[in-house]
């Protein structure tokens, strides 16, 4: 029998008869499975300190796991370097392209897109990191590396499928729980371009899948000519953060790792809307505030519509902003928009939340 070049090398580890390598992958438990995630995002070979370091665990723990994957014939060492076998390659690139929080699995040139961010993505980035400590967050993850795609699939029609599949489907930022890398919050930061064809359509896409698989989203909207401070960013996180937990359907989805997190954002939310009171006043903040279980909502929005406003404008042309109609709104006015039982989501009031975001200033409108 011929051997394939360097083979002699290899310490072979005993195979058990009659048993195929992807057999035995599928019966692994899941940190074995994510063992083997990181050999093959590592080139499929890797010395055993750089799988510790990946895998966030001490190296003598790791040393008996992989031991025990190689007398399953699924692993092999050769020159201090263990290596996926030939025969389990294929099935584990799959799982690579379709693992579920895939943060201790990839390489940071596959988490990172181009062109290079602006400067409110690293300003949001930064903060999510502040704000959501102890928890791990990524930037820009491919859609199909935050889902689970063989579950995700078997509900979704064929156009989302294939959304789905696109490696150039991102999230802005993903927050993953420290202990199990389970994704907990998608945050996205959308400027003005993200309220025409054809990236409002794929906005739509992307957050029907998201919430067809249960994982929160929070939206922001800024101008991505003037992105805005770490100030203000600061201050519209934290406001659509409170906003969203006294929302009843981000507060079904929301694990309870990430609700521990979001209590303890500042500045409670009753001081808000004594500012909003004092600021739109009461008939105007009772008109566009409504009723019903989207209020909480509403009003979080109400206050990042302000809060990009008030640096620009006074509290009485802030009221009068509402009140004139606008090119960008199609001739209508903000007051006309939120009016009703309206929702952040909507394309309409988001295009409202982009305009007061630039400032609310002559060439915005």
């Amino acid at each position: 029998m011929t051997s394939r070049p360097g083979e002699d090398t290899l310490r072979l580890a005993p195979r058990l008869p009659g048993v195929h390598p992807a057999v035995r992958y599928g019966e692994l438990e899941p940190p074995d499975r994510a063992l083997l995630l990181a050999l093959e995002a590592q080139g499929g070979a890797a010395e055993a300190r750089c799988l510790a370091r990946v895998l966030a665990v001490p190296a003598v723990d790791l040393h008996p796991r992989l031991g025990a994957l190689a007398a399953l014939g699924l692993i092999q060492e050769a020159a201090g370097r263990w290596g996926i076998v030939p025969e389990l390659r294929s099935r584990v690139q799959r799982d690579l392209g379709a693992s579920v929080g895939a943060r201790v699995v990839l390489r940071s040139d596959q988490t990172v897109r181009c062109p290079e961010p602006n400067v409110g993505e690293r300003v949001l980035r930064s903060l999510c990191r502040e704000v959501f400590a102890p928890h791990v967050v990524r930037p820009w993850v491919p859609l199909r590396q935050v889902l689970d795609v063989q579950v995700m699939n078997t509900l979704l029609d064929e156009p989302d499928r294939a959304f789905l599949a696109n490696r150039s489907v991102q999230v802005d930022v993903v927050v993953e729980d420290l202990e199990s890398g389970r994704a907990l919050l998608a945050v996205e930061l959308d400027g003005p371009q993200h309220e025409r064809s054809p990236q409002l359509e794929r906005d739509a896409r992307k957050d029907r899948i998201l919430r067809v698989a249960g994982l929160p989203l929070v939206r922001l909207w800024t101008c991505e000519a003037d992105p805005p401070g770490e100030e203000l960013l600061r201050a519209l996180l934290g406001w659509r953060l409170r906003g969203a937990l006294r929302d009843p359907r981000f507060l079904a989805a929301c694990p309870a790792a990430l609700r521990e997190v979001l209590e303890r954002c500042p500045a409670p939310a009753g001081e808000e809307f004594q500012t909003l009171r004092a600021v739109l006043g009461e008939e105007l903040l009772t008109s566009l505030l409504g009723e019903g279980p989207g209020a909480p909502a509403r009003e979080a929005t109400l206050t990042e519509i302000v809060a990009g406003l008030r640096a620009a404008h006074s509290d009485e042309g802030i009221r009068q902003w509402f009140e004139r109609a606008r090119y960008t709104l199609r001739g209508e006015c903000p007051r006309d928009i939120l009016r009703g039982e309206w929702s952040p989501g909507d394309a309409r009031v988001r295009r409202v939340c982009r305009l007061a975001a630039a400032g609310g200033s002559f060439f915005a409108t």
